[in-house]
């Protein structure tokens, strides 16, 4: 990743984007049937500073940002094209570009494997990965991200405050009390990957191949980044979070909503951690880049993994 070490002075962190080599930045937006929220969220997105008041200390770079529709029934492509074309005028002139790549395959993973290892250019220094029904809290949250992870040659990730949208309620309902007590408390935790934004360096992302299928696909990519493509012993400072940084989604007000989607964290973590732990990190194997995998392959026995 291209960094001027010696680069101090303006902006939160003490970084300044503006003395950093000239770098491609992918902001990548995976969608599933999002024609009613996904134009809020590009508004959302076009509102962020890097494209506004900050836009000087990001001048020399070049954006590009790609949605990606996938399986959708409904009006997402059009949609997104339409709020993105009426959008990026203003911006065409800071190298700012667009496209609305549709996949006909649904799925998560799959259309994360085709942005990362098709869809986007081979030159993309970073990528900012984002689901298609957020809106960010904090209008710097794009710039902060992009200095944290610059500042830094050991982090290799890093991630917002998620916020739960009805936060933003002046009143709370008992169950939504409760619900924003435990995320408080969930805060305190070391921070990890949430699928629904971070940013990430191309260099180590080009290196993953998400299983197609896998439910929980962002702890899947957080073991895959602490350990470096389980090539050494899990480090979980290769993550971090970014002050002054956060975003809303849709926070579950049910119930049965929260125990089905606390039944599919707990499956998806069973099988990341056969992936991640029994599968590959006890191997005292030394591992190496497999292009054909997707994740790695030991030197002495064929490629492990599924759906790939």
């Amino acid at each position: 990743m291209p960094r001027d070490s010696s680069a101090t002075g303006a902006g939160t962190g003490g970084f300044n984007l503006d003395a950093m080599l000239a770098m491609l930045i992918t902001i990548g937006m995976l969608a599933f049937n999002e024609e009613r929220q996904i134009d809020r969220t590009i508004q959302s997105l076009l509102g962020q500073s890097v494209f506004r008041d900050r836009w000087r200390e990001h001048e020399s770079d070049e954006w590009e940002i790609v949605v990606v529709p996938n399986g959708c029934k409904d009006r997402t492509h059009e949609v997104a094209l339409g709020r993105l074309t009426q959008g990026i005028p203003d911006l065409a002139a800071k190298k700012v570009r667009f496209r609305v790549e549709s996949l006909a395959q649904a799925g998560k993973s799959n259309a994360w494997n085709e942005l990362v290892h098709r869809i986007a250019s081979p030159r993309t220094g970073v990528f900012v990965m984002m689901d298609a029904d957020i809106e960010f809290g904090h209008v710097d949250t794009i710039h902060n991200c992009l200095g944290r992870l610059l500042q830094d040659d050991h982090v290799q990730v890093v991630v917002d405050l998620p916020l739960k949208d009805f936060t933003r309620k002046s009143r709370l309902t008992t169950f939504e009390r409760i619900s924003a007590g435990v995320s408080r408390m969930n805060l305190d935790a070391r921070p990890g990957i949430s699928g629904q934004f971070y940013c990430i360096r191309g260099s180590l992302v080009r290196q993953v191949w998400m299983p197609v299928g896998l439910s929980v696909e962002d702890g899947f990519l957080n073991a895959m980044v602490a350990t470096n493509c389980f090539r050494s012993d899990p480090d979980p400072s290769r993550v971090v979070r970014a002050q002054d940084a956060s975003h809303y989604f849709e926070g579950l007000v049910s119930l049965r909503k929260v125990i089905r989607h606390e039944v599919r964290l707990v499956m998806g973590t069973v099988l990341n951690c056969f992936l991640c732990w029994d599968t590959c990190c006890s191997s005292p194997r030394r591992m190496e880049p497999a292009p054909d995998s997707w994740c790695v392959k030991t030197t002495n026995r064929s490629p492990t993994g599924i759906g790939g």
